[in-house]
């Protein structure tokens, strides 16, 4: 079984080999590029109309979809930013709260609710753990915003015809034939 899988892996890996040899690619079309490779950064990212529409949502929420001009998804990377930024909130002042009882029972003070400070510091670290936990999660909420903006506007421009056929005129396949022919049907 293992001799076979090997076969077919080595006969998909020579698959560019299994033609014949005589394709003729006219290259007197193609011109040469005697231009030096322009070195990118990180900031080239924000370059062009992806990267500004990225750049607007990183900066305002919703900034890059309004810039898209995707009006429905405003409001929607809006309501995720602040749902976001409001479980940080949530998180912080309950954790205030628990942290605050937790010092007043270390000091002797009373409390109706606890008794001691071992009763009341699991809850506090929970919440600070949550608490820290809701940056990141809001951090990655805000990077999705940011991301649909960037690939939307990508998308924009993207060719949505019916004819998505692709032809090179460059490439004369007049007599290659292909040796062995590997197919798998598939059906629904």
């Amino acid at each position: 079984m293992f001799g076979v899988l090997l076969f077919l892996w080595s006969v998909f890996l020579q698959q560019d080999s299994l033609y014949a040899q005589n394709i003729e690619i006219d290259t007197s079309s193609v011109a040469s590029d005697t231009t030096p490779a322009k070195r990118t950064t990180f900031f080239d990212i924000f370059s062009g109309n992806p990267g500004r529409a990225a750049l607007y949502s990183l900066v305002v929420p919703g900034g890059g979809q309004a810039y898209n001009k995707k009006w429905w998804k405003v409001p929607i990377a809006i309501g995720i930013d602040g749902l976001a930024l409001s479980n940080v909130f949530f998180n912080k002042s309950n954790f205030r709260k628990y942290d605050g009882i937790y010092k007043n029972l270390l000091a002797g003070g009373k409390d109706p609710d606890f008794f001691s400070p071992a009763d009341v510091k699991p809850i506090r670290d929970a919440y600070r753990q949550r608490y820290e936990y809701a940056w990141v999660y809001f951090g990655i909420a805000h990077l999705v915003t940011v991301f649909d903006a960037f690939v939307d506007r990508h998308l924009i421009e993207f060719d949505i015809s019916e004819d998505l056929t692709y032809f090179d005129k460059n490439l004369n396949t007049a007599g290659a034939t292909p040796i062995i022919c590997i197919s798998i049907p598939l059906s629904w």
